[in-house]
């Protein structure tokens, strides 16, 4: 969701493997998940204290001066939505409510003072620190150029950034006992209603809106279905929810990603399209072959450390998948699963930077086969930065949390 900048694809192989492989090794003593919860909080606590009231935090540590690329001059200024609603979310599930409270206000601020009207929606990203009226948008000064810069696709707007979006509203005001984002919710659901497609919802919008994104996304759709079913709008929430159901091959056992901008069929092996829906749903019996396929597919060895990759066949391991595949796998609750959980749990564990966030990948930038955008753009490419999103996804496991809040009835997906 995130949406790094085209560079050349970096790093060492590491090998796929299957549930033997990941269980190789598994048993040794290992710290308590509460105390892991702990540990991965602090950063994020830290971070948010330092807002000192509505704000967002910054998603990546990027580097300066020797070994800047032009992916850190472009994220340096960036705080995505969706990593602070999961930072939120994760937050509130350690109790930090006033801290969680902080980034949901921010969100409701930069969604009803945007530059472009008052349209319910919210930007893919702003800059860090506390929200100003008008937001501030992401993007970066070109000293060379003598310019300001913006990424369409960090000022734009995805379906499932809005429904991530809904989803911390949405457990601040169950956590609250009161209606505080009943007005926001209300308009971001209107502003999802425009992005009705004959099939689900379509992808959103690049920039101040000129650009509309026509793929259909398997895991956008349920998030946009949980956060939709929450408010209580019906109609919306079984289309959104239908067309995920319909991305499920129950011959593979495993979820499609979705629908290109084409209407075929997306084949590609997605972690997130196939363990999200389970963990919505409270891991039901007829989803388990998913869990199966992901390991199987995606699962990475590199040395002692293993986990999920984002794509079959490319090298790398993807830490918030890894992190957010172990909360699934706890959730399953199989004697094999846990054993897989902790071994999932050591690789996080390795994979944390000095300052307590975990890196976004384990290779020096690992590929996605997904472009930032339009057909044609820049390849979507995570870089080996200490990032927010896959940090808050490991608190989340170690919580055992869902972040989608009380399970959709199992039959929805």
């Amino acid at each position: 969701m995130m949406g790094p900048r085209m560079a050349p694809m970096l790093g060492r192989r590491a090998a796929l493997i299957g549930t033997a492989g990941l269980l190789a090794g598994a048993g040794a003593a290992t710290p308590p998940w509460e105390a892991r919860a702990r540990h991965w909080l602090a950063p994020i606590r830290t971070a948010a204290l330092a807002l000192d009231g509505p704000g967002l935090i910054r998603s990546y540590i990027v580097r300066r001066g020797n070994g800047e690329t032009a992916f850190d001059r472009v994220q340096a200024n960036a705080a995505f939505t969706y990593d602070n609603a999961l930072a939120g979310l994760a937050l509130l599930a350690s109790g930090e409510r006033r801290l969680a409270f902080w980034i949901g206000a921010a969100l409701g601020i930069a969604q009803a003072a945007d530059r472009s009207g008052f349209s319910g929606r919210v930007r893919n990203a702003y800059q860090p620190g506390r929200m100003a009226r008008p937001p501030k948008l992401a993007g970066w000064w070109d000293a060379g150029a003598g310019k300001w810069f913006e990424d369409p696709y960090q000022t734009g707007t995805s379906s499932g950034v809005a429904a991530w979006t809904m989803l911390l509203w949405q457990a601040l005001d169950r956590a609250a006992g009161a209606p505080h984002f009943a007005e926001a919710l209300e308009r971001a659901a209107e502003w999802l209603a425009g992005q009705r497609a004959e099939r689900g919802f379509a992808g959103g919008v690049l920039g101040d809106g000129g650009g509309r994104l026509g793929f259909v996304s398997t895991e956008e759709n349920l998030d946009i279905g949980v956060a939709l079913t929450a408010l209580g709008e019906k109609p919306g929430a079984a289309h959104a929810l239908s067309f995920v159901r319909s991305m499920w091959d129950s011959g593979a056992g495993r979820f499609d990603a979705g629908l290109t901008p084409g209407g075929e069929t997306n084949v590609l092996a997605a972690g997130d399209a196939n363990l999200w829906p389970q963990i919505a749903a409270g891991m039901p019996e007829r989803l388990r072959p998913a869990l199966g396929f992901v390991l199987k597919r995606l699962g990475q060895r590199e040395g002692a450390l293993s986990g999920i990759g984002f794509s079959a066949g490319l090298a790398g391991i993807w830490l918030e998948g890894t992190a957010f595949a172990a909360l699934a796998l706890r959730l399953a609750g199989g004697s094999e699963e846990l054993a897989v959980a902790e071994r999932f749990a050591a690789t996080l564990k390795a994979e944390t930077a000095p300052g307590g966030f975990l890196y976004a990948c384990s290779t020096p930038t690992l590929a996605t086969g997904l472009a930032t955008g339009k057909p044609g753009s820049g390849r979507f490419l995570y870089y080996r930065r200490p990032a927010l999103a896959p940090t808050a996804w490991a608190v989340l496991a170690s919580l055992k949390a869902s972040p989608f809040g009380p399970p959709l009835k199992p039959t929805a997906v």
